[in-house]
This record gives structure tokens, sequence and C-alpha cells, in this order.
């Protein structure tokens, strides 16, 4: 079971740095808070845009980078606080962000629109290296899902041609602003579904074939592996969100609250559900019962852990 459990402010999608120090949260409207995950402490309480969704600190520990949910991103001093440039980017929505270089200097964005962009953090000028131009009309075929993978350094855009379908195809492309081009390395009749997570980790990715209620092992080009029964098989509700551990020890699923999201008398009062699970046995190694789960992050080699939800995160270890 989990030990040692610290609540902490802010929640939704935490940022967790690469050396596995740094820890940022965020509130619902405008404030980001940036632990010391080494001393377990709140080290900068700070106010940007409303709404904020994503953040990211730079490698040398001097910059933020946050984002809200028009797509607008402020670009922060950790030192003194204070706005070095802010970007309208081109107004959409999007997922989390990259610097790409230690000083925090150059910011790799991508949006729900499929835009791959670079924004220049001392001016605030931006620049859009791939996916459709300001005022491209919609259709098909469109970006349903875009992201970055940290252990490969490449961007993965889940391409559908068919929205009833789901039928597409995944490209891949270096994340390097010099040499976007994607190429395709998968094609088939349902892309992998986004919504409940796909999980980019160290060898693997992961994803929940909610239709039969399993979830998936592929390679990094998504050349399905495995595939095994989802724990919990006699929940009330399917699972909302997965999460695999980066050295892929653990699976985290939440099954949200456990009643029909239709009788609002009891969604009020009925119990949440989430567990953590060994990856190799699917024996559950730890439950929880916090509402409103939004992620789950592990690290220092999957010993430790931040749950995430929208009322606060938890710290703990196993």
């Amino acid at each position: 079971m989990y030990e040692n459990r610290k609540k902490l402010k802010g929640g939704y999608r935490p940022f967790l740095s690469e050396d596995e120090r740094t820890l940022v949260t965020t509130s619902s409207r405008n404030t980001v808070y940036v632990y010391d995950l080494e001393n377990r402490r709140l080290t900068h309480s700070i106010k940007t845009v409303s709404n904020v969704s994503k953040t990211m600190v730079s490698r040398d520990g001097k910059r933020l980078a946050a984002k809200n949910t028009g797509g607008v991103i402020a670009v922060l001093s950790l030192e003194s606080g204070e706005e070095i440039c802010r970007s309208r980017m081109e107004k959409r929505e999007g997922e989390p962000m990259v610097f790409l270089d230690d000083e925090g200097l150059r910011l790799l964005d991508l949006d729900w629109d499929g835009r791959t962009m670079l924004l220049d953090c001392t001016s605030g000028e931006h620049r859009i290296l791939d996916g459709p131009p300001p005022g491209a009309a919609k259709g098909t075929p469109r970006t349903a899902y875009i992201q970055y993978d940290i252990h490969t350094d490449r961007i993965y855009k889940f391409v559908s041609d068919d929205p009833k379908s789901w039928r597409g195809r995944i490209q891949v492309s270096a994340a390097d602003p010099d040499r976007i081009a994607f190429e395709t390395v998968w094609e088939g009749d349902r892309l992998p579904d986004h919504i409940r997570g796909i999980c980019f980790c160290k060898t693997h990715n992961y994803y929940i074939d909610i239709v039969n209620e399993q979830f998936v092992v592929t390679d990094k080009e998504f050349k399905e592996l495995s595939r095994a029964d989802l724990p919990l098989g006699n929940s009330i509700c399917s699972p909302c969100e997965i999460r695999v551990s980066p050295c892929e020890k653990y699976m985290f699923l939440d099954y949200g609250k456990q009643c029909d999201p239709r009788d609002h008398e009891a969604f009020r009062t009925a119990k949440a559900l989430s567990g953590l699970f060994a990856l190799d046995t699917l024996e559950q190694v730890a439950g929880f019962d916090y509402d409103y789960v939004s992620d789950f992050r592990m690290f220092h080699e999957d010993e430790r852990f931040v749950l995430a939800t929208w009322q606060g995160s938890y710290l703990g270890s196993l």
C-alpha cells in the first residue's frame, strides 16, 4: 500500500521535470505551484494566464511556460516571477509543450488542430512548422490527436480519415524544428483511443481497447504485441483513464464514480474507484478513492507517485 502521503496545492495535469526533481501543478484558474520533490516543499506560487492547462520548466530550472485552454502561452522567469513574453499562438488548446534547449529560449508547441509550432521565448514570435495554416477549412483527413514522446524525442500524430469508423494512420516525426517531416508508421480501421489515455513509455506504448475492455501493448511504432483483459472487470463503469509507469512496472486505472452517471443523486454520493496494478501479474498493489482524478505519474524508478485531481494532488510512495 502507499505511504507518506502528502496533499499538494493544485492538480489537473502535473508537469514532472526530466531529472524528477521538480513538480508543477496548477489551479483551476490562474495559479501555478512549483514543488521541490527532494524536500517535498512548495518553492513558487505564481499567477499567470487564466485557465492554465499545461506547464513546463526549462532544464536549467530558470524559466516556466504556462499555457491556457485558449492556447495562450506565457513564459516567466522563476527567479524573479516576471513575465518574459506572451503569445496567443494560433488560439487553440493543445498538448504539453517542450523546451528545446536547457535555457528555455525556444519552445515546441502542439495544438488540437494538429499544428507543430515553434515559439521564440525571447521575442514572443511563433511560426507554424507543420499543420493547417490559420483559417484552414475543417474536414478530413484531420488530426485526432498529437503528442510528444520524451523517450524517443519524437512527435506522434494520429490522423483520422473517417471520424465515424475512426479509420486512420499514425505518423511520426523527429522533434527537430529544422526537419519536421511526418512519416506513416501504422494504418488501420480503428485508431487507438486517446480519450482514455495513450501511454508512451521507455520501450512500449499502451492504450485501452474500450470495445473489448482490454489494454493493448505495442512497440514504439504501434505494432500490437499483446493484449489482456482489464483488471476490475466487474466494476460498474468502464475505465476513464490509463497510466503506465515510466519503467513499465505498474498500470494505474481510474474507473471514476461507481454508479450510473444519469442517476444524479447516486452520482453525488457514490465512491470513486482507482487502482494501481503490477503490470506483469495484474495484481492490485494499491487502491484509491479520490474523486475527480485527472492524472497519475510515477517517478524515482516507479517507487514514488503523484496522483492529481481537480481539487488537489497527493504525493506518496509505495
